[in-house]
């Protein structure tokens, strides 16, 4: 893989400025933040032989006071105000850390991927298409939810999931924006709490002009951390953090060569919310108290962070 490219990508360029000159002038207050990662599919692999995931990072600060915002999702429509998610001194039960938040009532954990009933897709029986669904399913709860991946750092329990060849194509040995699109990375020194984190979203299938079977995901998973001073704690989202992804999963049969048989990433966009800005630009994922605020950081209604019926936003000023 090769991301030397990226050090000249305009949106980075524009990204290094900003935080030069927010560093200059950070603010005391604690704020919530958010970052976001935007991949563009990848060229076919079935084209190519192979799958190289390219990154442009694009990572932002967001402030999430507990104030009204006004909502311009849709600029066609006329604004609304809403609150978002909680009062402005909430109390903050670490035993149920989501309380107050949008994700308070999703389904928790492995039990929030759970994929349609399936049809048939093209020529998939649907009896294939099942059998491609649980295989998403299987490395979307390895990525994202397995402890031994997210705070133990065992990596080897996806790339296992994944076809050779395209193993050999993801390097999650060291932190990377690269690599916290193919699996999610829980910074050192922070420890989740004991509870399963939070999870909504859909799976879909089609198939490929070229004939694999493709797999669309649209997920959104809360994680909930622990504090280190849990009385310094007065709003959730200091330590719940977002992660949605929207990933193109593709499946190939033994119609390809044994090393291009299996699971493929071949397209991914990502967006956080309320994560540390800094840990996240290295890869990895850390709450937002964790670190002081960036200043200037734009306003945005948060209940939409958690919404994935919501376009992945583009932009950045963290």
């Amino acid at each position: 893989m090769n991301t030397d490219d990226l050090d000249d990508h305009p949106d980075l360029q524009n990204l290094r400025l900003s935080r030069k000159d927010q560093r200059a002038a950070q603010a005391e207050a604690r704020r919530r933040q958010r970052q976001a990662f935007d991949m563009p599919a990848a060229p076919s692999f079935l084209r190519r032989n192979r799958t190289v995931l390219v990154v442009v990072g694009v990572l932002a600060a967001l402030v999430a006071a507990s104030v009204a915002l006004v909502d311009r999702a849709r600029p066609d429509a006329a604004p609304t105000v809403r609150n978002t998610l909680v009062a402005e001194s909430p109390s903050v039960d670490l035993a149920h850390p989501f309380t107050g938040t949008p994700a308070a009532d999703w389904a928790d954990g492995v039990a929030g991927i759970a994929p349609p009933a399936a049809a048939p897709v093209g020529s998939y029986g649907a009896d294939q298409v099942a059998a491609g669904f649980e295989r998403v399913r299987q490395l979307l709860v390895t990525e994202r939810l397995d402890p031994a991946v997210l705070t133990g750092h065992d990596f080897g329990r996806v790339l296992t999931l994944l076809a050779p060849r395209a193993r050999s194509e993801v390097d999650l040995s060291t932190p990377s924006q690269n690599a916290y699109l193919t699996a999610t990375r829980v910074a050192d020194g922070f420890t989740l709490l004991p509870v399963p984190p939070k999870v909504t979203g859909t799976m879909s299938a089609e198939q490929a002009p070229d004939g694999a079977l493709v797999v669309h995901t649209n997920y959104v998973f809360a994680y909930a951390f622990a504090p280190e001073d849990p009385d310094e704690i007065t709003n959730p989202m200091e330590i719940v953090t977002v992660d949605r992804f929207e990933t193109d999963y593709t499946i190939t049969d033994e119609r390809w060569t044994p090393e291009d048989q299996g699971v493929w990433l071949t397209s991914i966009q990502g967006f956080g919310y309320a994560m540390a800005c800094d840990a996240y630009e290295r890869g990895e994922l850390a709450p937002g108290y964790s670190e002081p605020p960036k200043p200037g950081a734009d306003t945005m209604d948060s209940t939409r962070a958690f919404d994935p019926d919501v376009p992945i936003p583009t932009t950045s000023n963290c």
